[in-house]
């Protein structure tokens, strides 16, 4: 039995609802972040949030967007005082640590 195209429908509408959703409302924080950057350009790259501890963890949380396209958010997280693997992956620099791009400063609750 194959899939109706209602089905193929609904599947498709959820899977690109998780990539517009906001980082912060797939993975809420009640605190703002430590550091938050832009790790690419102001059209497209990927939006970064660092929480240096945590409950005990260091927690990054990163969404790539651009203007026609996005990513769902995603999570990582280590011990305090060391990098996430999300955070070694994206490699931001000091200059890119400056804030976040317009409209993408993190929403705590």
């Amino acid at each position: 039995m194959s899939p109706t195209p209602s089905l193929l429908g609904l599947v498709f509408a959820a899977t690109l609802a998780g990539c517009w959703r906001d980082p912060w409302d797939a993975y809420p924080m009640a605190t703002m972040p430590d550091r938050q950057c832009n790790v690419g350009s102001s059209t497209h790259g990927t939006d970064l949030y660092v929480w240096y501890c945590v409950d005990h963890q260091r927690v990054a949380i990163g969404k790539y967007s651009a203007e026609m396209s996005s990513k769902s958010p995603e999570r990582s997280t280590g011990p305090c005082g060391a990098e996430t693997e999300l955070e070694q992956r994206l490699s931001p620099t000091p200059e890119q640590c400056q804030g976040p791009r317009d409209g993408r400063t993190w929403q705590a609750h």
